[in-house]
């Protein structure tokens, strides 16, 4: 490496760096005007460079539509593509993590990619939990190369995240006719943070819905929803949380005189 050009805090360096295995970034110290190869087990303070080859692998998860908390499993799909955007031509390997998965070497369900470059895994459903409620898991998808580094691991070629959202019906036990004037307690149970606010809910009209009555979630996870009905007829409602991540089937009372 030389340095070919100098105007105020910029530096221009030139050189060929000839790596091989699967780095693909390189540091260079201008202290020490060294060059060195990195991988994500040697850290470093530098600022590395990234060289990014052409027709390297890589990864696009699908979407993953919401996953009920009660549901037994759940399917995490992706391609694995060339940079171009083109079929990488050849099968490979693909390992899909989650929690502390993410942070180890070789962990997580192993899957292989068919001839299109396309990959899918079915995961068992063990959602993570904090404080009794539901929580945000981490999880990951990583392309698997055949090289290791200094420690023996194999060393990914590509990772990216993916995002898994959950959801739950929840239960509702409610009267199905009511009296005009007279309060109603519609009760649920559901996995979420306690206190957390949940709404019920009336429909109006074809599609708007207005609030009615709201009830926190107590330490047992089960709530209590009253509300005084002030429409005659049969009336729609529904119970559900502000992200509607954890919303009831549509139930009916009817307000008689």
């Amino acid at each position: 490496m030389r340095k070919v050009s100098e105007q105020g805090d910029l530096a221009t360096w030139q050189g060929v760096f000839q790596a091989t295995g699967p780095s693909r970034s390189i540091t260079f110290d201008t202290a020490a005007g060294q060059v060195g190869a990195c991988t994500p087990y040697i850290p470093t303070h530098l600022r590395p460079i990234t060289v990014k080859a052409v027709g390297t692998p890589v990864l696009r998860p699908g979407r993953t539509a919401p996953v009920d908390l009660r549901a037994r499993s759940y399917v995490v799909t992706g391609r694995v593509v060339t940079s171009t955007g083109g079929s990488f031509g050849r099968r490979l390997t693909v390992k899909i993590g989650r929690g502390a998965e993410c942070d180890t070497a070789d962990a997580g369900r192993s899957v292989r990619t068919d001839s299109s470059g396309r990959f899918s895994a079915t995961l068992a459903n063990t959602p993570a939990v904090a404080l009794g409620a539901p929580a945000a898991q981490p999880h990951c998808v990583r392309l698997v190369g055949s090289g290791r580094d200094v420690l023996g691991h194999r060393v990914d070629l590509a990772k990216a995240a993916v995002t898994v959202p959950w959801t739950y019906r929840m239960p509702v036990s409610a009267p199905t006719v009511v009296k005009r004037g007279s309060k109603v307690v519609v009760r649920s149970k559901a996995p979420l943070k306690a206190w957390r606010p949940v709404y019920l809910e009336r429909l109006h009209g074809r599609t708007a819905w207005r609030q009615v009555g709201w009830g926190p979630v107590r330490d047992s996870l089960r709530l209590d929803v009253q509300t005084t009905p002030d429409v005659l007829g049969r009336q729609t409602y529904r119970l559900r949380t502000h992200d509607s991540r954890a919303m009831s089937p549509r139930f009916v009372m009817t307000m008689t005189r």
